[in-house]
């Protein structure tokens, strides 16, 4: 559930005073670290998408030109809600967050009075819905907490809107921290980092401290922001990040000869108590002329495509299927020695073993509407796979992670860690939202990207902390990589308006209908 409590009670999301939280879905699995990916193996889309950090991108004081608006509102709070009516209440029909802007619909004449210094005037906005002006929304471009706000927020046209990392039983200051400060809250820490920076090795470094092993204790060349205080509106109140929780950060930067980062909600944490995500470099394939279905990722790479010989033999290529790689399908099968082998459409074969096969099964849903794209996935979480459709036409694959739940003799999940089957719609579209575990209450997953609730508390989500999609990870919600999920999100109906950061569907706005399945 939302912050708000206009959506019914959901058995894992939970409301939290000053944040969207979600729940239960994050698949909290211990991250497995990787090597950063070879760079000269990928395509040069990928390789634009994994460096779209670019911290040069426009900011409050040089944002790109928009369509004339006589007003825009300027959000000054990680929670500017936006109502159906000039009216406070339940109901609420997405929000807009920290640094972000939209236009004002009309003109003054339909503005309606507010009711005390933190709701002053509710003006309407584009394309719907009422903002209130006051303690958390200005139409000041100029105004103070916007602009600083604005500088470090979101990277919303990113498949990374925030760089994440896992705590390491972080503390969190609520500006930079003096050393006296560090040395009331973290003295034993400190005595560990300065024996540490001493060591020869990180194996040196695992022998009295494993957690600083894997942090990096190297400073980060960058200098340190102006000092700044967040008001509780912005800033949330817990005191650290418990371990094995995440940190989704907008900067890094050096003070007084340690590295910190700077939090989505404009925290202050120590760089030498987290560790970093690497960034997957996996993304799903659009299907058309090149590719179709079915087709199949490939597991793993390393492992030997194959031919059939003049006497019908299989023999090995001496080629490598690439890794994670895709081929269409022609359908034709071969069983030989206990193996079977599958033909791909360039005339290799491939060991189904080394596959994960994307057959979509469902027939087209008889909600979709007569008239529009008329979108639509298919899920399978034992499969590993997710096609998105429109009408009877697939447009997308690629593979994700379902719940990790144990399998009933019918391949159904216990309900324990288990993805739900059926027919859904997707309900709520966040840019980026906290998701807690139900089974583990203290574990929190900060700004899970391109999050899309299609039931209770179930979602579709990209995922920062694994990059093992194909297999089932989750806590019960479908993982996407970051790119996939970015890609599913801006194509899923309906559309998230401009400037907005969540909404929910409502009749007549078409949203795309889920169908999962084993």
């Amino acid at each position: 559930m939302v912050d708000g409590g206009s959506i019914t009670k959901a058995r894992c999301l939970l409301i939290a005073s000053s944040a969207v939280v979600l729940g239960a879905a994050a698949g909290c699995d211990a991250w497995d670290p990787r090597p950063p990916p070879d760079r000269g193996a990928l395509d040069a889309e990928t390789i634009r998408l994994l460096n779209e950090k670019d911290p040069t991108r426009p900011r409050a004081e040089e944002a790109p030109a928009r369509a004339p608006a006589l007003h825009r509102v300027y959000a000054r709070a990680r929670f500017v809600w936006i109502r159906p009516r000039p009216k406070d209440g339940d109901e609420w029909l997405g929000y807009l967050t920290q640094g972000q802007d939209v236009a004002v619909r009309g003109d003054r004449t339909t503005w309606v009075a507010g009711t005390g210094s933190t709701c002053e005037t509710w003006v309407p906005i584009e394309p719907k819905g009422w903002v209130c002006l006051g303690r958390d929304a200005t139409l000041d471009r100029t105004d103070e907490l916007y602009r600083t706000l604005a500088s470090s927020s979101a990277r919303i046209d990113s498949a990374w809107p925030f760089d994440y990392a896992q705590s390491l039983g972080a503390p969190r200051y609520r500006t930079i921290p003096t050393k006296d400060d560090q040395a009331r809250r973290e003295s034993s820490h400190l005595a560990r980092l300065a024996r540490a920076k001493r060591a020869e090795s990180p194996t040196a470094i695992a022998a009295f401290d494993k957690n600083l092993a894997q942090a990096d204790l190297s400073l980060t060349g960058e200098p340190a922001p102006a000092v700044f205080r967040a008001p509780f509106t912005v800033l949330e109140g817990d005191e650290d990040v418990p371990l094995g929780s995440t940190v989704a950060y907008t900067a890094e930067f050096d003070h007084e000869d340690r590295a910190f980062v700077l939090t989505s909600d404009h925290a202050v944490v120590p760089l030498s108590r987290l560790k970093r995500y690497p960034r997957s470099d996996f993304r799903g394939v659009e299907l058309g002329k090149e590719a179709h279905l079915p087709g199949a990722f490939f597991r793993r790479g390393g492992r030997p495509t194959w031919k059939r010989s003049a006497g019908g033999a299989m023999t090995r290529t001496g080629s490598k299927l690439p890794p994670r790689g895709y081929a269409a399908l022609t359908g034709a099968t071969v069983t030989e020695g206990g193996r079977r082998f599958l033909e791909t459409k360039t005339a290799d074969w491939v060991d189904d073993k080394d596959v994960i096969v994307v057959e979509p099964q469902a027939k087209v849903p008889r909600a979709l509407p007569d008239e529009g794209r008329r979108t639509w996935v298919e899920v399978s979480t034992l499969g590993g796979w997710l096609v998105a459709f429109e009408g009877e036409r697939p447009v997308f694959t690629t593979l994700i992670s379902a719940g990790r739940g144990d399998l009933r003799p019918d391949n159904t999940m216990i309900d324990a860690s288990a993805t739900p089957n059926g027919t859904f719609t997707v309900g709520t579209k966040l840019r980026a939202a906290n998701m807690r575990s139900e089974n583990r209450p203290g574990r929190i997953h900060a700004e899970v990207m391109f999050t899309q609730v299609f039931h209770e508390a179930f979602a579709l989500h990209g995922a920062y902390w694994h990059d093992e999609f194909g297999d089932r990870k989750s806590a019960g919600c479908v993982n996407l990589s970051p790119i996939d999920a970015k890609w599913l999100f801006d194509w899923s109906e309906p559309q998230l308006p401009d400037g907005w950061h969540a909404m929910t569907a409502r009749a007549g706005d078409g949203a795309t209908i889920v169908v999962i399945h084993p």
